[in-house]
């Protein structure tokens, strides 16, 4: 199940939630078994103000294509460094829904735990 996405209205209420949905940060390995692995990464149309996410779902075991997908929508949320979620996670979750299965693992770019 996919969380609804909250979008904030300016960068004082995006701070507000990255710090509210940090309490949840779990940084244990308790993944349990991954058959599949789905990898994502987002860019932009600057001209038409879109984001494109891609995603590749992958076999873990075999590395085999399972289905890939991009989808595109408006940018809603400027470019803020440490913010970039708010950008980003509105084009992926439209690609994510396109997916046949949940992935057992997603792997997205990052700079790690801030």
């Amino acid at each position: 199940m996919i969380p609804a996405f909250i979008q904030p209205h300016n960068t004082a209420e995006a701070v507000a939630i990255q710090q509210s949905l940090a309490t949840a940060l779990r940084l244990a390995d308790d993944f349990g078994i991954i058959r599949t692995i789905a990898g994502i990464d987002v860019g932009y149309d600057t001209r038409r103000n879109l984001g494109r996410a891609a995603i590749a779902l992958v076999d873990a075991d075999t590395r085999a294509l399972l289905y890939s997908c991009i989808a595109y929508a408006p940018v809603a949320f400027p470019y803020v460094p440490g913010l970039l979620s708010f950008r980003e996670v509105p084009v992926i979750l439209a690609a994510y829904r396109t997916l046949p299965v949940a992935p057992d693992l997603l792997m997205v770019d990052g700079h790690g735990i801030a």
